[in-house]
Formats: structure tokens, sequence, C-alpha cells
């Protein structure tokens, strides 16, 4: 496993889909959105712990998931802004995760986590460390982007 800088692999990406045709700012965008995902500990594009199921790859999970009867999902968003204060979201948000906290864990000394936490940390580690890439998988990112043979 190889730790590499968000702006390397930010631009590496980028070089990948770029050469593969695609226009240049909607390389920009897939390459940062790529990489942020895999910052924040989305290792699915390839992390050897969060395999796919066999045949499914990008492009092909909608039709995966028709095939097993799922669904796509919906998202939302909502600027709470618009309805109230910064000052009432966060006093609301840190009430929030102080009542979580104060559950009791499943296992004796278990944590208890608010959702997306564990993102947030892995995050931070990323940012400081690179993100975490199995060597294969970056050095087929490096021969698509041109860098090696």
């Amino acid at each position: 496993m190889t730790r590499i800088p968000f702006d390397e692999m930010k631009a590496t990406i980028k070089m990948a889909f770029t050469l593969a045709g695609m226009p240049d700012d909607k390389a920009e965008i897939c390459a940062r959105t790529h990489t942020e995902s895999s910052m924040d500990g989305i290792y699915s594009h390839g992390h050897p712990k969060k395999r796919r199921p066999p045949g499914v790859g990008h492009g092909h999970v909608s039709i995966f998931l028709r095939k097993i009867g799922g669904t796509r999902p919906v998202f939302i968003a909502i600027d709470p802004l618009k309805i109230n204060t910064q000052e009432m979201i966060d006093e609301a948000l840190n009430s929030t995760i102080n009542q979580l906290r104060s559950s009791v864990p499943v296992t004796e000394n278990g944590e208890i986590l608010y959702p997306g936490e564990r993102s947030l940390t892995a995050r931070e580690e990323n940012r400081t460390l690179g993100i975490p890439v199995d060597d294969r998988v970056w050095n087929k990112v490096k021969v698509l982007a041109g860098l090696i043979c």
C-alpha cells in the first residue's frame, strides 16, 4: 500500500481522464471528486478490502442493482442556513452528538461514533500522510495517465 499526496493523485487521475478523451473541465471535476472521496476513506476504487461483486465496475453498478432488485440512491440537499442561524445549527448538532455519545455501547468498552466520524478521522489522517492506494492500482492509474509504460 502506497500513500499518495492529494495533489499528486488528483493530477494523475485528471491526466488519465484527459488522455482517455474526457474534456478538461469534466476531467478536473471527476478527478477532484474521486480524490476527495478517497481522502475521506472511501476506497472502493481498488482497495483490496473493499471488493465489488464479480463483474461490477464503475458504470455497471446500476445494472447490478437492477439485477438484484435494488434501487438507485436519492440525495436531497437542504441548506439549513435558510431556516436557522449557524449558531442554532451548531447547538443542535453538538447536542445530538453528545446524546449519541452518552448511549450504552453494544460491547463493553465499545466506541460510540456519529455517522461520518470515521470519514472525518480518515480525511485528517490521509491529508497528513497521503491517501492509501494499492500499489497495483496506482501503477495502473499511472499507466493510464501516460506516466509509466
